[in-house]
């Protein structure tokens, strides 16, 4: 039976309410990144715009490192000892010493980086773009985009209910081991396809359709 082991509170004080009575987050934990050899845990704040790094044993926050604006995907290298972070709103990604718990270096991409993977090869640091227009390559140690993938809108067909659109909520990517194949789930905001209004009296909206796409990698 599955049981919750363990609870850490992220938060360096309990959320006050704000002018309006709201209670909102501090922190909004979105992504994590494990070492297991140093035995500390990574997690991305949106909100705070910092890495926390918690101590696995004891739960412990051991240190709270500023990354910029809405952090959220996080990626570890292979040997553990550096520490890769999107910044969404920043439009960069960010290099951190995981041992000095430092920032290193920062490429700036397109906009809205938000997942990070590996390349097949290891070579490449990988970075989706939530709102478009895809997936870029950027070189680790000298943090600079090498190359971006745009995914071409796909065409409105006979049948308007067919997904159909430009790709948007591009969220993941993983590579397919020994090819240049990338698997890419994202959403098609269609602009062609509208939504009927939910309540009299609103506009149409624009349609969302789901899509997981195969694409190669130049």
């Amino acid at each position: 039976a599955r049981r919750l082991v363990q609870e850490f509170a992220l938060g360096a004080a309990p959320p006050m309410p704000d002018a309006q009575g709201r209670y909102e987050p501090k922190v909004g934990p979105r992504a994590l990144a494990l070492s297991p050899g140093a035995g500390r845990l990574y997690v991305t704040g949106q909100r705070s715009g910092d890495v926390t790094v918690l101590e696995l044993a004891t739960g412990r926050v051991i240190d709270r490192v500023r990354v910029g604006a809405e952090p959220v995907g996080v990626l570890l290298s292979p040997d553990e000892s550096t520490l890769f972070v999107a910044c969404a709103s920043d439009a960069t990604v960010v290099r951190i010493d995981a041992r000095a718990r430092a920032v290193t270096g920062r490429a700036s991409t397109p906009p809205k980086p938000w997942s990070l993977a590996w390349s097949s090869d290891g070579r490449s640091l990988l970075a989706t773009h939530l709102l478009g227009p895809g997936v870029s390559a950027i070189d680790p140690a000298a943090m600079r985009v090498t190359g971006t993938q745009a995914f071409a809108p796909v065409p409105r067909e006979a049948d308007p209910r067919l997904p159909n659109g430009v790709a948007r909520g591009i969220y993941d990517v993983v590579p397919r081991p020994g090819t240049a194949e990338l698997w890419v789930p994202h959403l098609l905001l269609s602009t062609e396809t509208a939504q009927r209004p939910v309540r009299a009296g609103d506009g149409f909206e624009l349609d969302f359709e789901t899509r997981s796409e195969e694409h190669t990698s130049e």
